[in-house]
């Protein structure tokens, strides 16, 4: 795959908001926000496995580069592991194959899919002001992701000790776009924040063209914004 194009135009958007925020004199305060929570992820797409969710670690910065009525432009730097479950056939020859009504020659086993990258959403904010101390808030925007690792773990239905092996068959960069929302919350001079979002990738995260599968998770976060 061709990832010139989708670098192009993310780089395209950090860089116009980043100089719309210089630009602007009120855009000039520069608030970051720590953040950490976990992931729900899997694969879509078409394919014979039945894959389920996983939960995996999620955590980093954002920088929120304000403008006036509630509106800012937050890029962030996140550390996230994605990923999936599903079952499969350990064929004589050491390859998955997906379980059918059936089955088949090999040993049946239950696979952990574990992806690591480091994502960077760039995210348009929108919060509503209001006199209290709980403040709403919305976010969309796009996302890029360079992957870190990728490993597979796997065990016989049977039982015995679990194995762990380098998934090379993964893409190592992922690219998709963001939507979410949460709360803010005054508390004694700080200021507190829970959200929930959708990342929905938009690349094959595999390296064979055929039944592409394209990451997808629900990520929940807690921060404090200073």
């Amino acid at each position: 795959m061709n990832f010139c194009r989708p670098i192009q135009i993310f780089l395209g958007f950090l860089f116009l908001a980043l100089s719309c925020a210089t630009s602007v004199a009120t855009a000039q305060n520069l608030t970051p926000e720590f953040k950490i929570g976990f992931a729900a992820t899997t694969l879509r797409g078409e394919s014979a496995a039945d894959f389920r969710t996983r939960t995996g670690f999620a955590g980093g910065v954002g920088f929120r580069y304000r403008f006036r009525h509630g509106l800012s432009v937050m890029p962030e730097f996140l550390y996230v592991v994605k990923g999936t479950q599903a079952d499969f056939v350990l064929s004589d020859q050491g390859l998955l194959l997906p379980i059918r009504e059936g089955g088949g020659e090999g040993v049946p086993i239950r696979a952990n899919f574990e992806f690591t990258y480091v994502e960077i959403p760039v995210l348009v904010v929108f919060r509503l002001e209001t006199n209290g101390r709980v403040h709403p808030k919305v976010f969309a925007g796009p996302s890029l992701s360079f992957l870190l690792d990728a490993k597979v773990r796997f065990r016989a239905f049977s039982g015995g000790p679990e194995q762990e092996e380098s998934d090379s068959t993964v893409e190592g960069v992922d690219y998709g776009a963001v939507v979410g929302g949460g709360l803010e919350f005054d508390v004694g001079g700080q200021r507190l924040s829970f959200g929930a979002r959708a990342s929905y990738g938009l690349a094959n995260t595999r390296k064979r063209r055929s039944s592409p599968l394209r990451n997808t998770s629900f990520i929940f976060f807690t921060g404090v914004v200073f």
